[in-house]
């Protein structure tokens, strides 16, 4: 058995070879010589030195994190307490808005209540 699977492995590979030799084309043409072309193209020299820690550019700076203020009354702005971009934390006072006209509407409504009564 395995001298029968020896002897078919020596004609596969005869075959094989008959093949390769068989394909062999004498009559080609030999290949073109390629010229390759050449460019001048700029060089720099790496140089190193220091880099400043400071780099001034312009542009824009967007953050990933946004949220909404809003009021839930109307009124005119008297002081804002936070610049933009300072860090704020919950809870803490962004504004003062005059209260002049919450105090007169509040004057108003008490005096509607005690003609009322």
């Amino acid at each position: 058995m395995c001298t029968m699977w020896i002897k078919q492995c020596q004609m596969m590979l005869l075959i094989f070879f008959l093949v390769l030799v068989g394909c062999d084309d004498h009559s080609a043409k030999p290949m073109k010589k390629i010229d390759h072309k050449t460019w001048q193209l700029p060089v720099a020299k790496v140089v190193v030195q220091d880099l400043p820690i400071n780099y001034n550019a312009t542009g824009s700076v967007v953050s990933d994190q946004r949220i909404e203020v809003t009021s839930r009354t109307i009124g005119y702005i008297r002081e804002i307490a936070v610049r933009e971009g300072e860090l704020v934390k919950k809870g803490q006072s962004l504004i003062m808005l005059d209260d002049a006209d919450v105090e007169g509407a509040i004057r108003q409504a008490q005096a509607a209540v005690n003609k009322a009564t």
